[in-house]
């Protein structure tokens, strides 16, 4: 009891190989890699803000998250795909800083 149920799946199971959920399972990592990974973030997310601001004030903290994603991203690609590029990356940076980007969109 209290565990969730959605389209006839118990939440507190186990994912089964092949289902959703599956592929993200995944150990933690050790206390000093996720500490400085914590840390790396903090710093990128502090700097992508601040340039946010310049960007647009009003915006700053929902740009600069949007950009974190894009960069950390971008970074995973890299690490899944030896042939990935940014051109995916840039593009989307480039409209999130288009002017009238975000305002008033769906």
């Amino acid at each position: 009891e209290g565990r969730g149920v959605a389209r006839g799946r118990d939440h507190g199971a186990d994912p089964r190989p092949g289902e959703p959920g599956a592929a993200a399972e995944h150990e933690d990592p050790p206390a000093e890699l996720a500490a400085a990974l914590a840390r790396e973030t903090a710093t990128l997310r502090t700097r992508l803000r601040d340039l946010a601001r310049e960007v647009d004030e009003a915006r700053a903290d929902v740009l600069g998250e949007q950009l974190l994603v894009l960069v950390t991203g971008d970074l995973a690609m890299r690490l899944r795909d030896p042939a990935w590029t940014s051109e995916v990356t840039r593009s989307a940076a480039a409209a999130l800083l288009a002017p009238g980007a975000g305002r008033g969109r769906a």
